[in-house]
């Protein structure tokens, strides 16, 4: 499971829509992409997908596609195959009075495994800081997508019972960088705790 609470800015690229959920619920949705800038200076757009529960379109048609809208909620990762898409379920939206402010930020809570390779190295003042991959998994139709994310914690050491494929809860602010036209996930780690899966409890 990777959630994250997040503030995103970005240009509405799919105007909005009044629909219905599987339980007969209005949500209104729209489209929101946001470049995510790259250190080599080759930058790459992402589509958010956002849906707000009830009937918000007179709220939210009047923005229209090319607004710059700032978006607050929860954001959620499906992985489809090779394919990732992003989706908002937004408790706020507003527009937004700088075009050129693309970002999202927010907080990331994570649930899923460690991968191979875990490192101890130390920053240029000498600070000791560890980094990690691990990955939340999903049901793909009859097979299993993984959506890796590459973590840091500053300040500390690997904890001892912290091995490659531990099972770890993780809570720590989201980041997001390009490699090699790709978006790499990240999260500055806060806390990092053991995580117990409990067994399959069938309904009766």
């Amino acid at each position: 499971m990777i959630k994250c609470n997040v503030c995103v800015c970005g240009k509405i690229t799919r105007g909005a829509q009044l629909r219905m959920n599987k339980d007969n619920q209005r949500f209104t949705t729209f489209g929101v992409s946001v470049t995510i800038q790259a250190k080599n200076g080759i930058n790459k757009t992402i589509e958010i997908s956002v849906a707000k529960d009830g009937d918000h379109y007179d709220e939210i048609a009047h923005l229209g596609v090319n607004s710059i809208v700032s978006v607050k909620g929860v954001l959620l990762f499906h992985k489809r195959g090779d394919n990732l898409y992003w989706n908002i379920s937004a408790d706020e939206i507003v527009a937004s009075e700088n075009p050129n402010n693309d970002e999202i930020k927010g907080t990331m809570d994570f649930t899923g495994s460690a991968g191979k390779q875990i490192e101890n190295k130390k920053d240029k003042k000498g600070n000791p800081y560890f980094s990690f991959s691990a990955y939340s998994c999903e049901k793909d139709g009859e097979n299993f997508a993984y959506t890796w994310v590459r973590f840091r914690q500053f300040g500390a050491e690997q904890p001892q019972w912290l091995q490659p494929k531990s099972k770890i809860q993780v809570r720590g602010e989201v980041e997001f960088s390009i490699f090699n036209d790709r978006v790499d996930i990240g999260c500055v780690v806060r806390e990092i705790i053991p995580w117990e899966k409990k067994p399959f409890q069938p309904k009766y």
